[in-house]
């Protein structure tokens, strides 16, 4: 079932890409826009509220959140979400590939509760759907 799982999730991933408006930006950071939205857009340093689910390859979630702040461009979030939140416009949702450079690198994110475990292992490319809410 686990492997079942991890083909259709791989599967539904590349099957978005067939058909779907998708963009991979200089840096390799691949976004599938699921609605691109031509409204306001926030620039470096707005306040965004997104909603996201973060995945490994196998499918599983390794965080989600219904409304997340931060400010976008200053590096207060990984290096993908920087550059995805500031090309999308308010209601935009879209699925992005974060190759590891663009996510937590060779450091990963270790488990702050568990030494020697982390909650990112390094160099984990991840997948995210996001959308954007609001900002300020």
């Amino acid at each position: 079932m686990k492997h079942f799982l991890l083909i259709l999730f791989v599967n539904c991933f590349s099957y978005v890409l067939l058909g779907q408006d998708t963009t991979t930006t200089a840096s390799g950071l691949k976004i599938i826009w699921k609605n691109k939205i031509k409204t306001k857009c926030p620039s470096v340093g707005s306040e965004v509220k997104v909603k996201y689910s973060g995945y490994f390859k196998d499918g599983s979630v390794f965080d989600s959140a219904d409304k997340f702040k931060f400010k976008v461009g200053i590096k207060e979030v990984i290096p993908a979400w920087d550059e995805v939140v500031l090309l999308m416009c308010k209601k935009s949702k879209v699925r992005i590939i974060a190759p590891a450079n663009l996510a937590y690198g060779k450091e990963g994110f270790p488990d702050p509760e568990h030494p020697l475990t982390y909650i990112i292992p390094p160099n984990e490319t991840l997948y995210f759907e996001i959308e954007l809410i609001d900002f300020k």
